[in-house]
């Protein structure tokens, strides 16, 4: 990325860029939410007005005003999967067990419930990116506040500026170089 002012600072820069990617997220989330909501209006009127009725209607009431038939089947097809994810979520939790066994599948479902919600929301554009874990001292309030920022639908945004700041501080203490890329 190539600074038209050189008085800028890196973080100052990385804020910047942070907030631009959380808007950009945003944006996208939003859109995408909004074809979801689309999509179950669009399953609902199929249901009450039957599928040749529909199609009818379809193309006297909605491809006029510039919906492609491809474009509302997409928006159905998401619309189910949202609603199945959503669901074998529910399930995962509403489940009671106390064995351990059921505990350590709670657990787990717990804490896959994170992806799910990725996976209906905007999908990340790093490639080559991997989990890593740190040895974190945490105290058990910002354990649950982590928990909870992990399931929240600004995740990815959090996670983005976590790993700014840690690249930025491993460039301070030398352990790391400053290669950044200009474009």
């Amino acid at each position: 990325m190539k600074r038209t002012d050189e008085s800028t600072t890196p973080a100052t820069l990385d804020d910047q860029i942070a907030k631009l990617d959380a808007q950009i997220f945003e944006s996208l989330a939003g859109r995408r939410k909004a074809s979801i909501d689309a999509g179950l209006a669009l399953i609902e009127q199929r249901k009450l007005l039957g599928h040749g009725k529909w199609l009818a209607h379809f193309k006297e009431v909605l491809a006029p005003n510039g919906l492609k038939l491809r474009t509302a089947q997409r928006w159905m097809k998401r619309a189910r999967k949202a609603k199945s994810d959503l669901r074998n979520v529910s399930v995962a939790h509403s489940e009671s067990g106390t064995d351990s066994g059921a505990q350590a599948i709670k657990n787990a479902a717990t804490q896959d419930e994170a992806s799910v919600r990725a996976a209906a929301g905007p999908k990340e554009p790093r490639k080559a990116a991997r989990p890593y874990s740190l040895p974190l001292h945490l105290t058990e309030e910002e354990q649950e506040a982590m928990d909870a920022l992990q399931k929240s639908a600004v995740w990815s945004q959090a996670e983005k500026k976590v790993v700014r700041l840690l690249r930025n501080f491993c460039i301070e203490q030398g352990v790391m170089k400053n290669a950044r890329r200009n474009s």
